[in-house]
């Protein structure tokens, strides 16, 4: 056997064991012993059981809370919304200087902002960003945007001594 025509071997012998601890039972399956397993099909001599009728299946839970839900935005470097999850608002006030609206408090919440590559992608400045408002939660923010249901968002050019306008992705959850 070849180097190569070994190595295949294996690889192939991988392949059918990933698969194989990959698969999921879907049914219960009884044999003439009364020995029970889980198959995604019953064998021929094998009969399906009904887990309800062995008492494996427990009543209907309370329904769970809901989830994290994430509010975001694709912002243009004009201040224009691209796409966003709804009742986001931008003010762009200056070159580089954006004000997004949540319409309700984010105090608590994560916020995380990244440059986009819509038009431009060149290599721009870091963004920066907070939560307006008072502390512990917000930061200084213009007057007409300082309160904690704002997000300053800052965009440094390459040099770092100025700042840009460029397109972002906001999300706070």
């Amino acid at each position: 056997m070849t180097r190569h025509s070994s190595s295949a071997c294996v690889f192939a012998v991988l392949i059918v064991v990933a698969a194989a601890t990959c698969a999921r039972a879907d049914v219960l399956c009884k044999n003439k012993k009364g020995v029970l397993a889980s198959r995604t099909a019953c064998k021929s001599k094998e009969t399906q059981i009904d887990p309800a009728a062995l008492g494996l299946v427990g009543p209907k839970g309370d329904k769970g809370d809901a989830g994290v839900s994430a509010r975001w935005a694709l912002v243009k470097g004009d201040g224009t919304i691209v796409a966003q999850s709804g009742g986001i608002t931008v003010n762009r006030t200056n070159p580089g200087h954006y004000y997004v609206g949540f319409g309700s408090s984010l105090e608590g919440k994560t916020l995380a902002v990244t440059i986009a590559c819509l038009d431009d992608c060149t290599f721009s400045g870091a963004p920066q960003a907070n939560i307006c408002g008072p502390a512990p939660a917000g930061g200084d923010c213009a007057t007409a945007f300082d309160d904690t249901s704002h997000v300053g968002v800052f965009v440094q050019n390459p040099a770092g001594n100025g700042n840009e306008d460029e397109a972002f992705h906001i999300v706070v959850f």
